[in-house]
């Protein structure tokens, strides 16, 4: 039986594929084992691997410390914000039963007015202790001490006066405005620190989330990075 021509150039095509193509899969096959083997045997591979997985450790521990660093900062600025207002709350407390003593002369307020003074003592004490630990405060912390000492040293001698039966002398001081003077001084002071650390809050919130995004970003990039590197090992195989 007669042999068509596409039955000829198909037998010349098979004959074309196993001499020339043939040779050049081999060739090839043959590159990428000499790829393999390079890469298995080469010096870069290990040293590249551990660099990847110390860059990746070292990332996320200096995040780990940054976050931790800015946590630690603005607890301290909420202590030092919670302080001042209860330090507040204690001189106003004192004034409050002074008040009420010289009013009613009942003992309940002179109970209340005593009790109020060893809070204001803690309060100073705590103030002092924060003080020490943000230096950019200090000042401002040790002259909000200085009104409320003065304040106290006011409320004290007008129950000085009192305790002497000098009623009157005690109410006069009570009602100039010293005293006035010393707590809107201390409003001041309470108001200006809290404003400062309101800002220094928002500030720190914002530097958190920022250091929190470049360390997700530098994670998902070594991560790709290794992904890179496995396919293409994957890819040599």
């Amino acid at each position: 039986m007669p042999i068509s021509g596409a039955q000829r150039l198909q037998t010349l095509l098979s004959e074309i594929s196993t001499q020339v193509l043939a040779p050049i899969e081999a060739a090839g096959a043959a590159a990428h084992l000499a790829r393999l083997t390079w890469f298995a045997r080469s010096s870069i591979a290990p040293p590249l691997a551990i660099a990847l997985a110390c860059v990746f450790i070292v990332v996320n521990e200096v995040g780990y410390r940054s976050v931790s660093a800015i946590t630690a900062d603005r607890d301290k600025a909420v202590n030092s914000r919670i302080a001042i207002e209860q330090l507040r709350g204690t001189v106003v407390a004192a004034e409050s039963a002074q008040r009420g003593l010289m009013l009613t002369a009942r003992p309940v307020y002179r109970e209340t007015f005593e009790q109020s003074l060893l809070n204001v003592d803690l309060a100073i004490a705590e103030v002092r202790r924060l003080a020490e630990s943000r230096p950019h405060e200090t000042e401002a912390l040790r002259e909000l001490v200085d009104l409320v000492q003065r304040k106290v040293s006011e409320l004290e001698e007008t129950m000085k006066r009192l305790n002497a039966g000098n009623r009157d002398a005690a109410l006069e001081l009570m009602l100039s405005d010293i005293g006035r003077e010393q707590m809107a001084d201390i409003d001041r002071s309470v108001q200006t620190l809290s404003v400062a650390q309101g800002r220094e809050l928002r500030e720190a919130a914002v530097l958190r989330d920022r250091v929190l995004m470049y360390s997700r970003f530098s994670i998902l990039a070594l991560v790709l990075s290794c992904l890179a590197a496995g396919l293409t090992a994957l890819r040599l195989l």
